[in-house]
C-alpha cells in the first residue's frame, strides 16, 4: 500500500484561471518544486494531480494544476492537506513528525571552534528545528538546517556543522 506525506496546503484560488495559493513546509520545498504529481484527498481518497506549473508571485507561491482550468475547480481544492508519495521525498520524517529528531544526545562540532555540546533535545519551531544544547552552562539553540549541517556520522553519534560566526557568543 502506498505511503504518503503531507507537505503542506492548499490556500485559496488564485486569480481565474485555476490556480491556487499553496504554503508547503520549507523541508519539502525542493521535492515540491520537482515533483510531477501532487496528491489531495477527494471523495475520501489521495488522488493525483498533476502539476503545470509553479511560480513565486508577490510572497505567495502559485500552483496551477492540470485540469484545474477555473477559479471554481480551484475553490473546491482550497484549504486541503497536500500529498507527496513518501517515495518520491527525499526527506526523512520521524514519527514526531521532526526531521532531526534522532539527533537527540549527538554531538555537535563546528568545523573551526571544534566540540560544541550534546543535543539535549529537538525542537521544532514555525521556522525550522532546533537543537537545544548546554554551551558554556547556558542553554542555546542551534538551527538545524542542511545548509549549516556538513556531515552527520550516525556512528559516532556527531553532526559536523558550519555554524554561523557569532552564533556561540553569549
Amino acid at each position: 500500500m502506498e505511503t504518503f506525506v503531507e507537505i503542506g496546503k492548499t490556500l485559496k484560488p488564485h486569480g481565474v484561471k485555476g490556480e491556487l495559493k499553496v504554503s508547503v513546509e520549507d523541508a519539502y520545498w525542493e521535492d515540491f518544486n520537482n515533483t510531477k504529481a501532487v496528491f489531495i484527498t477527494t471523495l475520501g481518497q489521495k488522488l493525483p494531480y498533476f502539476v503545470k506549473q509553479i511560480q513565486d508571485a508577490n510572497n505567495a507561491t502559485i500552483l496551477k494544476l492540470e485540469g484545474i482550468d477555473t477559479k471554481e475547480m480551484a475553490l473546491s481544492l482550497s484549504s486541503m492537506p497536500i500529498f507527496m508519495r513518501d517515495a518520491d521525498v527525499s526527506v526523512e520524517v520521524t514519527e514526531e513528525g521532526l526531521v532531526y529528531g534522532f539527533l537527540e544526545g549527538y554531538l555537535i562540532k563546528d568545523k573551526m571552534l571544534g566540540d560544541v555540546g550534546k543535543i539535549e533535545e529537538v525542537i521544532e519551531l514555525p521556522q525550522q528545528e532546533m537543537a537545544v544544547v548546554i554551551y558554556e552552562n547556558k542553554e542555546i539553540l542551534i538551527p538545524l538546517n542542511e545548509h549549516l549541517i556538513i556531515e552527520i556520522d550516525e556512528k559516532l553519534e556527531r553532526v559536523l556543522m558550519d555554524l554561523p560566526e557569532g552564533l556561540l557568543i553569549l
